[in-house]
């Protein structure tokens, strides 16, 4: 029975079937050309152009499919919790991850905003791939140890509107640590270029 004429729960979980089928299809080749535009360590626009600054008012079904893509972008996977591919520069794009960690009404929708979260921290290279640390960050959010902001559309307007400030200040912070370890990053690139033995395309992750 084609999708179109299916109503009700049975077209979406056809439809999001078919979403992640498409994503899987777009796979390898697509991956790799995004992963080629984003390894330019001064462009953080690359791998994230598509990702909207308030990813909640998209359907439930998009932001699904988006951050599986993104999971699978930087290469994470239950076995390895550290992603493999973490972007440079995925650190200025932190909030909208903290905003659907926080005010998500799914779980899964939270848990991958999680993962997504830990790895815009990691690509400051300040945190020597310690989730703990960035786990004991993440305890200054409201409601995130206990993961209990679980409201409706209305709801998170008004928890949006009383937490952006403490979002907003912990992003801010973790930017500014990014932006100064990347620029005293490339003054320890300016003084060692001369070096014998010391490669010039040193990494801060």
């Amino acid at each position: 029975m084609a999708i179109g004429i299916l109503d009700g729960p049975q077209a979406f979980n056809n439809s999001q079937f078919n979403t992640k089928i498409s994503l899987k299809a777009f796979g390898q080749q697509g991956l790799l050309a995004i992963e080629e535009e984003a390894d330019n360590a001064r462009s953080a626009r690359g791998i994230f152009r598509f990702l909207p600054s308030n990813p909640l008012a998209l359907p439930t079904i998009l932001q699904q499919s988006l951050l599986s893509l993104l999971l699978e972008l930087i290469g994470w996977s239950p076995k390895c919790k550290i992603p493999v591919r973490i972007p440079p520069l995925m650190y200025k794009h932190l909030q909208p991850f903290v905003n659907l960690l926080l005010y998500s009404p799914s779980r899964d929708i939270k848990d991958q905003a999680h993962i997504l979260a830990q790895a815009a921290m990691l690509s400051t290279g300040a945190f020597d791939k310690n989730l703990r640390e960035i786990g004991a960050w993440f305890l200054f959010l409201p409601g995130y140890k206990t993961g209990n902001i679980v409201v409706g559309d209305q709801g998170i307007e008004v928890f949006q509107n009383l937490f952006s400030v403490i979002v907003s200040f912990l992003c801010d912070a973790v930017s500014t640590v990014g932006n100064n370890l990347l620029k005293y990053w490339d003054v320890l690139r300016r003084h060692t270029c001369h070096l014998k033995g010391v490669e010039g395309n040193l990494s801060l992750i």
